[in-house]
């Protein structure tokens, strides 16, 4: 490995996706006159999680910490910093919960929506509101009205540009292979360059524990999941609530075009990778989702899969190393790493800066022990 040059900055954040972009754009907002360098593997910023999210914002997703910061997000989602986006970020969608008849009540680790708002329907309520919906063995449901799409792309682009504007370098292609603490400073090394700078932010989503490692830091035990998705065509069907079951098999969401966007809710253990879809989990999800829709599914038109990584107690992991003086987290977002975006990129920046946690977080009740990476020090290697 030949380092043909040495940089210098206040900060190093290691992950180009949404994380570590909205760190970036929080801190030079916090302080006009940081300097930072963004290291992303990937020829793209978006490769991974970012690039392939559903795009929905869904109050009291992912238990308490993961709703905290969403509730304290919508703000800058709703009305973002003049110049931030060339549109709004935030559009009205909806999600009606198909209650199944006969079947037991799934538990769903995967939200519990205690912010959501939601109002009970009947089977004709259900028929109005999505028409292309079977309601044979549906037995009324619920409708949250507060679930909206989120522009993902313009969301990422409002960091990007606001970083840049600021002076934030960010280098592609650039991995950081190794890390190492002098006592001041660190020092990350990628493919050709080195970055020295007195604090690392590790927001390298599924690579989290990855990175840690390289830096002789413990990991905290995250788990990269495999989520899936696709499109199939249903002329017809053109905006509109998604929907999904108490089974939680599937959700399905309109697209512009007559395509829906049906996802089998996967979460399976997969390891940090370029994760593509399996055929078997398109397959169960159409026979689960078929049941509930009246347009014939009979095609996809396009499939994908994204990662979606989880601490072991399936919280967020933000906050300084408790044994790695300058080694900052911001990992484990769990599939709500866009919509809590803005809230986590001026927490962890607050971190890094050695700020107080932001009020507007604080107001939404946020427990720091719920997101402070010493939760897990005593647990490493056990």
């Amino acid at each position: 490995m030949t380092i043909t040059s040495v940089e210098t900055a206040d900060v190093v954040i290691i992950g180009g996706g949404i994380a570590g972009l909205s760190v970036a754009d929080a801190l030079v907002r916090y302080e006009p006159t940081i300097s930072v360098i963004v290291v992303e593997r990937e020829p793209t910023l978006t490769a991974h999680s970012t690039g392939r999210s559903a795009a929905v914002y869904v109050p009291g997703l992912g238990g308490p910490a993961f709703s905290a910061l969403a509730a304290a997000s919508r703000r800058f989602l709703e009305d973002p910093p003049d110049g931030f986006a060339d549109g709004p970020l935030m559009t009205p969608r909806g999600d009606v919960n198909l209650r199944v008849r006969g079947a037991t009540e799934v538990e769903w680790s995967d939200a519990n929506s205690i912010d959501g708002e939601f109002v009970e329907l009947t089977n004709r309520e259900i028929a109005d509101l999505v028409p292309w919906v079977d309601l044979r063995d549906v037995d009324g449901g619920t409708l949250q009205a507060d679930v909206l799409d989120l522009d993902v792309l313009g969301l990422h682009q409002g960091f990007v540009r606001g970083a840049r504007a600021a002076g934030v370098q960010l280098r592609r292609t650039c991995e950081a292979i190794a890390g190492s603490f002098d006592g001041s400073a660190w020092t990350i090394t990628g493919p050709e360059v080195a970055v020295v700078a007195p604090v690392v932010v590790n927001a390298a989503g599924a690579w989290g524990d990855v990175v840690a490692e390289r830096c002789g830091v413990a990991p905290v035990g995250l788990r990269p999941c495999r989520r899936t998705a696709f499109t199939v065509p249903t002329p017809g069907i053109d905006g509109g609530p998604m929907i999904m079951t108490s089974n939680h098999d599937f959700y399905a969401k309109p697209e512009s075009g007559g395509q829906l966007l049906i996802s089998p809710m996967d979460q399976t253990l997969v390891g940090p990778c370029d994760v593509r879809p399996e055929e078997i989990d398109i397959a169960q999800a159409i026979e689960a989702a078929q049941r509930f829709i009246s347009a014939p599914l009979r095609s996809v038109s396009t499939s994908w899969a994204g990662l979606r990584t989880f601490a072991p107690d399936e919280q967020p992991v933000i906050g300084h190393d408790p044994t790695a003086q300058g080694f900052v987290w911001c990992c484990g977002q769990g599939g709500t790493g866009i919509q809590t975006a803005p809230a986590a990129g001026a927490l962890t920046a607050a971190f890094v800066l050695r700020r107080a946690i932001p009020d507007l977080i604080v107001a939404h009740g946020l427990d720091p022990a719920q997101i402070d990476p010493a939760r897990f020090s005593t647990t490493i290697g056990q």
